[in-house]
């Protein structure tokens, strides 16, 4: 799919970007550009691939980002954005998100339905996006922590990107990618199919745009 923003196919860093980036978080960006598999992990926060904008500054917001820093992690992140969702003709991408996160209202009721909902128009007008629901109860790969597994166009070149509050890491280890796909194909297996998942975000839509409350919410910021 051609896109006006990105006429060769790709994206680039500019070197003041850089600055406000990890290394690890640079060669995840750069592996992304050739990828042809992408799977993604999340059960705290909503992925920097699907975040609009306000999703984002809500979530810089609560680590006390602020400044130069949070206008280039916006710039970034949906410039990553916008790349990734354009050339879904050419990448798959299965987006696995633990069923607790929706749950999580960052940046309170409204925003977290734009968040959801946004999620909802990208599945349907990106063919090779996927994005399932793991149930609460069957959430144990919670345990292992947020990850990004990126195939590139020869084994050799797929990467494990890992991220916790602080720290980042690009990993290589042939092992560890290995362990990570089973771990998450499995997942995938046991989550909620496409049409399920898609009526839960819908449900959960309707749940915060009249205000209804569950047990067990927790809004931040």
């Amino acid at each position: 799919m051609y896109s006006p923003d990105f006429p060769d196919g790709t994206w680039h860093l500019t070197g003041s970007q850089r600055e406000h980036l990890t290394d690890a978080l640079v060669q995840l960006i750069e592996a992304e550009q050739a990828a042809r598999f992408i799977r993604c992990f999340a059960h705290v926060v909503v992925p920097g691939m699907l975040q609009i904008p306000e999703y984002t500054k809500a979530v810089l917001g609560f680590l006390g980002v602020s400044g130069p820093r949070e206008c280039a992690t916006l710039t970034i992140r949906q410039a990553r954005r916008s790349h990734l969702l354009s050339r879904t003709d050419a990448v798959e991408c299965r987006v696995l998100l633990d069923g607790s996160l929706l749950e999580r209202e960052i940046g309170g009721p409204a925003l977290m339905a734009a968040q959801l909902q946004s999620i909802v128009e990208n599945v349907v007008r990106t063919p090779l996006l996927q994005v399932r629901i793991l149930p609460c109860p069957l959430a144990d790969m919670a345990v292992a922590g947020a990850f990004i597994l990126v195939d590139g166009p020869h084994e050799q070149d797929t990467v494990l990107y890992r991220e916790d509050t602080g720290t980042d890491a690009i990993i290589r280890s042939v092992e560890e990618v290995a362990r990570n796909r089973v771990r998450f194909d499995a997942g995938w297996d046991r989550a909620l199919d496409d049409e399920e998942s898609v009526h839960l975000l819908h449900e959960r839509i309707s749940l915060l745009t009249d205000g209804a409350h569950g047990g067990g919410l927790e809004q931040i910021m």
